[in-house]
């Protein structure tokens, strides 16, 4: 492929030629597979690979594409050029997780327990950390009579991710199926608490549809090309808790010329750069004041500033591209802009002409420029 890649006078790489449009059909059926349109995305990578054939990630991602048409006409024989897929991509790399992992989900669609069992534990000796390694892994652990094995693994699974509302039922279970009655009771209820403020469909029973079940069973990005890697920043994995914490300031209702606001709007981000998420959050008082809130990093608050009054909808996002995060304010009258100085002070900037007049900002979004 490399007789099709330039060098340019900036030391970048371009592409044109077949590559070219073999790239081109490669993010088109990224993109459809977010859209969950399978048959078109799997049409797309098979155009790439006709440019491309030994280019993996993008046999990895129509293996995908096939393995979610399960749904459709003709389904076996998708699911089977999916199994191919995976099982080409294993014969020349043992060591792709994401082949290895999504051939385990073939074989526990199929019931083979065992073999799946094979598939989900080579996973989790790469990568013991990722709670959806952990709990197909457990499922199958369970249906082959595994009991103690499989809800140690679900243990490990809520140790992870507290909020992972799978494991917390299908944990709950188990403690009732072995007489634990209080531990499943306490797991119900968490359970009730997660049900009630879930907001992602899906995740419940961690369904087979694409992107349900976690990093490896998502599409992979276009490496494996003769392309100057991106520099990238590795990612925090964000936990939830139902467990609930009180602020020390109470929000509240108020007033203003044009009507009432009844609810806090809030924003999060790491505002001073210590690694853990801080907060914005409003209605505080009779005036709609705007207070900053720090995180020691054990999730315990303490108020830091107050930056304004008539606050509706607060939103962090880098705004002059300097590496920090600074703060939009949507109000009740004209939106302010805060800059960060790096040290989470924040200053006002008036600018008349972008921040509006005596209307009200219901909904504020920052959007930089990567």
């Amino acid at each position: 492929m490399s007789e099709y890649v330039s060098t340019t006078n900036d030391s970048k790489l371009s592409v044109s030629g077949p590559l070219a449009k073999a790239l081109a059909d490669f993010n088109r059926g990224a993109a459809l597979l977010e859209q969950y349109d399978y048959i078109e995305a799997a049409r797309a990578f098979e155009s790439a690979l006709e440019a491309a054939p030994d280019w993996t990630t993008a046999r990895f991602n129509l293996g995908l594409a096939y393995f979610n048409m399960q749904e459709k006409p003709g389904a076996q024989s998708y699911i089977e050029l999916a199994q191919k897929a995976f099982e080409d991509i294993l014969e020349s790399d043992p060591n792709h997780l994401q082949a290895r992992f999504c051939l385990g989900l073939y074989y526990q669609h199929l019931g083979e327990n065992e073999k799946a069992l094979e598939c989900f534990r080579k996973v989790y000796e790469a990568d013991s950390k990722d709670p959806y390694v952990l709990y197909k892994y457990a499922e199958v652990l369970i249906n082959i009579g595994s009991t103690e094995e499989g809800t140690a693994m679900l243990e490990n699974v809520i140790a992870l991710d507290p909020g992972f509302i799978s494991a917390v039922y299908r944990l709950a279970t188990q403690y009732q199926r072995m007489q634990k009655r209080d531990q499943a009771k306490a797991l119900f209820a968490r359970f009730q608490q997660l049900k009630e403020t879930e907001l992602t469909g899906g995740s419940f029973t961690v369904l087979k549809g694409y992107g349900t079940v976690g990093k490896y069973y998502m599409a992979l990005g276009a490496d494996n090309l003769p392309l100057l890697p991106a520099a990238t920043v590795p990612q925090k994995r964000i936990l939830f808790s139902p467990e609930l914490k009180s602020l020390s300031d109470a929000t509240s209702a108020w007033n203003f010329s044009g009507g009432n606001i009844e609810l806090p709007g809030i924003a999060a981000g790491d505002i001073d750069e210590d690694g853990d998420l801080d907060l914005c959050t409003t209605a505080f008082g009779d005036d709609g004041s705007v207070q900053l809130w720090r995180n020691d990093g054990a999730g315990r608050f303490s108020r830091d500033a107050t930056l304004a009054q008539h606050g509706i909808s607060p939103c962090f996002g880098d705004v002059d591209n300097d590496g920090d995060l600074d703060l939009w304010l949507g109000r009740a009258g004209p939106d302010i802009y805060f800059e960060n100085d790096g040290k989470a002070n924040f200053g006002s900037e008036p600018n008349e002409a972008i921040a509006g007049g005596q209307s009200i900002t219901h909904f504020a979004l920052v959007v930089c420029n990567a």
